[in-house]
């Protein structure tokens, strides 16, 4: 059940969450049905993260800059 997503997404709402899936497709499907319509950013590889996690560090940066 993907609920406790959310929960902490609620609790930490300053913190950015990202969920990547391993295992049976139709069960991905599910919680990504489930979790992206809510805001929760999902991503079906490992890597994913991380790539948008690193995009979003250099936007950052870069946004310091222009400040």
């Amino acid at each position: 059940d993907p609920s406790f997503i959310i929960e902490l997404s609620k609790k930490y709402s300053q913190k950015l969450i990202l969920v990547t899936f391993s295992g049976d497709k139709s069960c991905m499907e599910e919680y990504k049905a489930f979790l992206e319509p809510k805001g929760i950013p999902t991503f079906p590889e490992i890597e994913q993260p991380f790539v948008a996690l690193s995009i979003l560090h250099k936007c950052r940066q870069a946004m310091i800059r222009f400040l």
